[in-house]
């Protein structure tokens, strides 16, 4: 499974990340504030519901991230300490970093590369892309996925056309 660092926002102008290499989990807020931990692979496993096998904690770990599943939990008047979390009952306390400045550039190298290389990937698709121009017209490429008649669902293929409902049974009445 693959390790890469994983990041999302949490909302109040908070980061949730993940770098595997150190194994830090942690919040930013990018105004100098940090605040992280270090998580051996026992504690990741307990954070997100206990009794997981190791090899399958990369994906649920990664799904987690994917989905957001991390909520922040932080007083006003507490600035050493924020709580990260996961479902109803699992908590962990993350503590204030003296000197983030290293950790934070990284966090934010790691979110400038994932918006590049989703609007690399919107350009590839063909998606319209914001222009400079006011009104300009953006001219999507023709489409090229054509329907292919054997993968159409077997539903669809098979269903009859119908009419419109019957108007029931009809009486001679007061026709003479």
């Amino acid at each position: 499974m693959e390790r890469r660092t994983r990041i999302y926002t949490a909302g109040e102008g908070l980061h949730v990340f993940w770098m595997p290499e150190s194994s830090q989990l942690g919040v930013a807020n990018f105004n100098g504030q940090c605040w992280s931990r270090k998580m051996s692979q026992e504690e990741r496993i307990e954070l997100i519901g206990g009794g997981l096998a190791v090899t399958l904690l990369e994906p649920k770990w990664n799904e987690v991230f994917d989905e957001a599943g991390l909520v922040v939990e932080r007083e006003e008047d507490e600035e050493e300490r924020v709580s990260l979390r996961f479902g109803t009952s699992c908590t962990i306390d993350l503590e204030k970093m003296d000197s983030p400045l290293q950790l934070i550039s990284n966090v934010i190298g790691v979110l400038l590369k994932s918006y590049e290389g989703a609007a690399s990937k919107r350009r590839s698709t063909g998606k319209p892309i914001i222009t400079k121009k006011r009104g300009a017209k953006v001219k999507l490429p023709p489409p090229t996925k054509l329907v292919d008649v054997k993968k159409v669902s077997l539903l669809n293929r098979n269903m009859k056309k119908r009419s419109g409902p019957s108007k029931g049974p009809v009486f001679d009445t007061d026709e003479e």
